[in-house]
Order: C-alpha cells, then sequence, then structure tokens
C-alpha cells in the first residue's frame, strides 16, 4: 500500500489512455498532471518536482526517447539511460517484461515487473514500487545493482566488442552478413 499520495506525471497522446492512467492514479490519491507529448512534459517538469514520470514511447512533437535525451541533457549524468543503468546506480526500477528484461529483473528481488499493456499489472507494480518503505526500495535496488555487476561485467562486453572489430579488420567476410548490413 501506498504510504503517501505522489506526484506523478502521465505522457501519453491518447487522450483515452491518458485519463485511464490518470483516474486508476488519481483513486489511488496521488496528484496527477497530464500532458500529449514530450515537448508539453519539459515545460511541466521545469514547473514541479514530480516523484515518477510515465511515459509513451511514440508520440508527436517529442517521442518518449527524445523527452528522455532533452531531460538527460538538462539533468546530466544523474538521469539513467536505460534499465540497467537505471539498476547499475542503484535505483528500483519498474519495468514491462520484454525484451529478455526478465533476465535482468526478479519481479520484487531486483525490480517491479508488469506485463506489456496490462494497465492493471502496471497500477500493481506502481503500487507495490510506491508503498514499499524506503529499507525495501534500498534492498531492491541494491539487489539490482549487484545483479548488473555480477551478470553484465563491461569487460567482457568490450572484449567481444573488441574481438568482433579484429576479425573485421583481419576480414570482413568473416563477420556474420547482419552485422555487415547493420
Amino acid at each position: 500500500m501506498v504510504t503517501r499520495p505522489r506526484l506523478i506525471l502521465v505522457v501519453e497522446d491518447e487522450s483515452s489512455l491518458r485519463e485511464l492512467i490518470a483516474n486508476i492514479l488519481l483513486l489511488d490519491h496521488h496528484e496527477v498532471d497530464t500532458v500529449r507529448d514530450g515537448a508539453e512534459a519539459l515545460y511541466r517538469i521545469e514547473q514541479r518536482a514530480y516523484d515518477l514520470i510515465i511515459s509513451d514511447l511514440q508520440m508527436p512533437n517529442l517521442d518518449g526517447p527524445g523527452l528522455y535525451a532533452a531531460l538527460r541533457k538538462r539533468f546530466g549524468e544523474s538521469l539513467p539511460r536505460v534499465i540497467l543503468e537505471a539498476m547499475a546506480f542503484g535505483l528500483p526500477v519498474v519495468a514491462t517484461s520484454v525484451f529478455g528484461v526478465t533476465e535482468v529483473i526478479d519481479d520484487g528481488g531486483s525490480g517491479y515487473l508488469c506485463r506489456p499493456r496490462d494497465v492493471g499489472e502496471l497500477t500493481t507494480a506502481l503500487h507495490r514500487a510506491l508503498g514499499d518503505d524506503a529499507e525495501r526500495r534500498r534492498a531492491i535496488a541494491g539487489a539490482g545493482a549487484e545483479r548488473v555487476r555480477v551478470h553484465h561485467d563491461g569487460r567482457r562486453y568490450s572484449a567481444g566488442i573488441a574481438a568482433m572489430l579484429r576479425t573485421l579488420v583481419s576480414d570482413p567476410r568473416a563477420l556474420p552478413m547482419t552485422a555487415m548490413e547493420a
């Protein structure tokens, strides 16, 4: 259960979905601001300090990745770029269970998971994340940071990239066709 109301910004261009998400959050006594795109979100973020921002990816004017890039530029390196970075910095994450996320996040152990396009599960995951006390969130964030440290060692990735570059320099035909087309 959420211990106190939070200030949440919902960034969604589809009005029905924007209103649905806002109404669910309002029922839980949160204060909710809504905007239609990333450009409007940037303006609101200048005006208020939000506890949580829920953003769509594809929107007119300024999409989700563009919003993120603008926030990153404005607030610098302290804003994590991807789930792995958030976890590595010891921040608790709420994510949908797509694209290998479940290999990184153990629901309730190293983060909070929900199914994609399931508003009920998103609501539950947000309740859990916002409702956990600070000690529990720190424990989950710490577990996430440790999981990234152990399973996503940058030295291993850089060694793989170095090997691929050596192969490319010595014989470009040795790389898989998809790598050459990219």
